[in-house]
Formats: structure tokens, C-alpha cells, sequence
């Protein structure tokens, strides 16, 4: 299983970050980047041309449906005592098709970036998989 680190530079208006926003298991900007890992991978594929032969079209296709990509059955699995690191499991979903995820979430004081996931790489390749051959489906 490889893991991999995403740092998440996200732009926070004062208010939102003096609220004591929770990065957690459930918050939506920890789902965002679940599913951006996904679109990152479908981009890498697009860079070598000979996968799986998908053309032009059926990338653009696979781009769109990763909006389409939901985040559910998020447990929270443990979090440390002052509610900054959490170890979380969830599933993506794509119409009936479903992969599990583990990932951590760690929030993030004095830095550009209010947290820290780390998540399965492995469950991002496999949706992948998955959003590229609805990509073809719809295509033909």
C-alpha cells in the first residue's frame, strides 16, 4: 500500500479560520481532496497517450465525471486527544461502484495549509479505473 502526503493549500477568508474550522473524517475540503487525488491520476494517465487508447474525449469525460464522485460511509476510526489528528475510512462512489479509502487528517497550525491528508494511493488508482471505463462507456 503506498500512502501518500497531500498538502492542501487552500484560501480561508479571516472569518472561516477564526471560526476553528474541523478538519476531520466528514469535513467537505478533506472529501475535495480525496476526489482531486483521482483527477490527479486520470491527468497522469492522459500524459502517457497509450492507456488503455482513450482518446481526447473520453479523458474530458472522465474529468467531468470526477465531480460526480462521492465520499460516503466515512467512520472516524481513532483521533488523539486534542482533536487534531484523525484516522479515518470512507468509500468512493461513482454511481453503484464503490472503493474503499483509508486516510488520515491532521490539522495544520502556523502554516499555509490548514491540514495534512494522507490516503491510500491505491484506492485513488482504482477509481480511477473505474471513472475511465464509465468515460469509455459513455463515449461509444
Amino acid at each position: 500500500m503506498e500512502n501518500i502526503k497531500y498538502a492542501v493549500a487552500i484560501v480561508l477568508t479571516a472569518g472561516l479560520t477564526s471560526c476553528g474550522t474541523a478538519y476531520d473524517c466528514s469535513n467537505s475540503d478533506v472529501h475535495e481532496t480525496l476526489t482531486h487525488a483521482v483527477l490527479d491520476k486520470i491527468s497522469e494517465l492522459q500524459q502517457n497517450t497509450g492507456f488503455m487508447n482513450a482518446t481526447a474525449a473520453q479523458y474530458a469525460r472522465a474529468k467531468e465525471l470526477v465531480s460526480d464522485i462521492k465520499i460516503v460511509d466515512i467512520q472516524t476510526i481513532s483521533s488523539n486527544d486534542d482533536h487534531t489528528r484523525y484516522q479515518c475510512s470512507a468509500k468512493y462512489k461513482l454511481d453503484d461502484q464503490t472503493v474503499a479509502v483509508d486516510y488520515n487528517v491532521n490539522s495544520l497550525e502556523n502554516s499555509e495549509s490548514p491540514f495534512e491528508i494522507e490516503y491510500d494511493n491505491s484506492a485513488a488508482q482504482s477509481m480511477t479505473g473505474i471513472v475511465m471505463g464509465s468515460a469509455r462507456a459513455q463515449a461509444q
